[in-house]
């Protein structure tokens, strides 16, 4: 598009921006280069940078951290005005003072359902705001993922120690035995007011970069990108690697959807800046085939060919792999001493991943179908969903999917990330039920993920440039 055509769309933008009809927010201070928008919890603001990149983002003035971020280069106005209101949608959700969202669990759920409908009666006679539930131990880690507060009642509050572990966000109190026996709800809404509740986490852990063990002999710039969805949002975690695994640039997209246009602003933002990229690796939380998404968790997108789509539109190389086998490949090049690994991933409430590296390769199969164990014909106790939600049941499903693993590919080590693993030994003694002693790999709880994606797109992008 004409430089001269765009610059106009940037002023008009500012100018639409400075004169929209606001609702749910108000225009707090504008200069040349910035709009600030606010309501009582959020910011709202809106940078105009060189070669008209333009950047929107919704700050939590509580956590001060961006709920929503995006950048674009302008080069259509219609599109951008679009981004804004998706900026003003994200201000609309956090318009008034959020409830304290409290969650009381006991073994099967009954007995704290009648105490969390009268800590609910207590909480708006005390004008508190509160959303207060009650669910039994089953569905605790899932449900507990999206509360503030967690109340273990009397007859489960030995697994306090365990539970605060594994739900590391979440505050974790035991209700003393005494307002539980005679229902004291209102003195339990002012203990929870007393303790000090934890900022909520609105974006994913940051971690220190992982950096490769392997002898890097191709230097050039490339360019990562992982995608992933946590707590309601869509992460696009982006990093430009230059010669010797030095990060030139990186930052994260926020958003509660992802499109295909977002895919392509990000891209046009980093290229304007950085016109020697000479590739770009995209990872994804789905099923791939040459470019291809075969299912996955992206809407919209199933069986588009993001690769061809890309490389019709971009000079640079263009890569679209798989999350967990960008985690394999990450996690081998950073572990030197073994030459064949897997990493197996199971996410709470899902169906469990794995990425399988033989002898310095990625394997990935007929059709890229390795690695998909959520379809071996196992035995378990009861649906591998079902069974995911729990600690207990996570051991016995990676208990046998690690077994079926190291039957048929013997790796000399496994990865294994999920949040409801309480600690490795469990996997290892669920390991001997069905392995002899001298077969066990070497297993490894890790827990930074990304940083083993963005490794992995890394070293998948140097093997493609040195063929």
């Amino acid at each position: 598009m004409d430089e001269f055509l765009s610059d106009i769309y940037v002023s008009l933008f500012y100018q639409w921006i400075l004169h929209y009809p606001y609702e749910t927010c108000r225009l707090d201070r504008a200069d040349l280069d910035w709009i600030r928008l606010e309501n009582k919890l959020v910011q709202g603001i809106i940078t105009f940078n060189p070669q008209r990149i333009i950047e929107l983002t919704v700050l939590d003035k509580q956590s001060q951290e961006n709920i929503f971020y995006i950048h674009f280069q302008m080069k259509n106005l219609a599109h951008a005005k679009e981004l804004f209101e998706q900026l003003l949608a994200c201000m609309q959700q956090f318009k008034e003072k959020r409830a304290i969202k409290v969650l009381l669990c006991c073994s099967g759920g009954l007995t704290t359902s009648f105490f969390a409908m009268q800590m609910q009666k207590a909480a708006k006679l005390q004008k508190v705001k509160m959303e207060i539930r009650a669910v039994g131990y089953a569905d605790l880690y899932y449900q507990g993922e999206d509360q503030q507060v967690i109340l273990l009642a009397p007859q489960i509050s030995y697994m306090h120690a365990k539970v605060q572990k594994l739900l590391k966000n979440q505050l974790v109190l035991k209700i003393p035995p005494s307002i539980y026996a005679t229902y004291d709800a209102i003195s339990m809404v002012n203990m929870i007011q007393q303790v000090g509740l934890p900022k909520p986490k609105t974006t994913l852990k940051k971690t220190k970069q992982l950096k490769s063990q392997l002898d890097i002999r191709v230097l050039c710039y490339v360019l990562g990108l992982s995608i992933c969805k946590s707590g309601g949002q869509v992460f696009m975690v982006y990093r430009l690697y230059g010669s010797k695994q030095s990060v030139r640039y990186s930052g994260m997209i926020i958003k509660q959807d992802l499109t295909y246009q977002d895919i392509e602003d990000v891209l046009d933002t980093i290229l304007a800046q950085f016109s020697e990229v000479a590739i770009i690796g995209i990872s994804v939380p789905e099923l791939t085939y040459h470019g291809k998404l075969i299912s996955g968790i992206i809407e919209g997108m199933d069986g588009f060919d993001l690769g061809r789509a890309l490389q019709l539109r971009y000079r640079q190389k263009i890569r679209i792999t798989n999350d967990v086998n960008n985690a394999a490949l990450g996690y081998y090049a950073s572990h030197q001493r073994y030459s064949s690994v897997a990493f197996l991933f199971q996410p709470i409430f899902g169906h469990a991943g794995c990425g399988i590296v033989i002898d310095g390769k990625l394997h990935q199969g007929y059709y890229h179908f390795a690695g998909e164990v959520k379809h071996l014909p196992l035995t378990f106790s009861e649906d591998p969903v079902a069974l995911s939600k729990t600690p207990e049941g996570t051991r016995e499903l990676l208990g046998k999917l690690v077994a079926t693993i190291v039957c048929t590919l013997a790796p000399e080590a496994i990865a294994l990330y999920s949040d409801l693993v309480w600690q490795i030994q469990d996997i290892e003694d669920e390991l001997k039920r069905y392995l002899p002693d001298g077969y066990h790999p070497h297993l490894e709880q890790v827990d930074i993920l990304e940083e083993y994606i963005l490794l992995g797109i890394y070293m998948d992008c140097l093997q493609v440039l040195g063929e």
